[in-house]
């Protein structure tokens, strides 16, 4: 059913006098008759979920049936932080955003930032990969291993690399790429 109550790829005809329903509760007066058709979203399957954090919040979106109202209500997102996420607006989705978005669409923060996907070729990408896979923002990850943002920002772009005793302590939470 689409949300607003008829069957996917239907016509529906409003008369005059007819109240049509909408979505955010309101009713709406129609003046003349129209028909119009409902057509069915169509989104990936589950194997194609997408490829960008957009994508994949869309998609999970749609899994579970909510509209981007629904979602900026239970995550106190705008709106159109949302549609600018979902159609590719945004340069990146935040680790936070990320957090209020997850339990709601009842996905991961990884599946959704698409943190399976990032590349980890070089100890850079490693680092930011591990960082995110475990939630963290910059500074939180810093606090945790006894650094400072700045630091772990150098080391994501790869500008400089970790010291060895660095590296002991960046070791647990590397391995979770293996």
């Amino acid at each position: 059913m689409h949300s607003g109550g008829f069957p996917a790829d239907c016509k529906c005809t409003l008369w005059p006098g007819q109240l049509k329903n909408r979505t955010d509760n309101r009713e709406e007066n129609t003046s003349t008759a129209m028909t119009f058709t409902v057509h069915k979203k169509v989104m990936p399957e589950n194997e194609n979920c997408g490829n960008t954090p957009g994508e994949r919040i869309r998609w999970a979106r749609f899994e579970i049936g909510l509209d981007i109202v629904d979602v900026a209500h239970g995550t106190g997102l705008c709106t159109g932080t949302i549609s600018r996420i979902e159609n590719g607006r945004a340069q990146t989705v935040e680790i936070e955003t990320l957090r209020k978005l997850a339990p709601i669409l009842k996905q991961t923060i990884a599946f959704l930032g698409c943190f399976d996907l990032l590349p980890e070729s070089t100890l850079a990408e490693r680092i930011r990969k591990a960082r995110l896979i475990h939630r963290l923002t910059k500074s939180e990850f810093a606090a945790k291993i006894g650094t400072n943002e700045k630091t772990v920002r150098l080391w994501e772009r790869g500008k400089c690399s970790p010291t060895i005793k660095s590296m002991k302590i960046l070791a647990p939470y590397l391995e979770i790429l293996q």
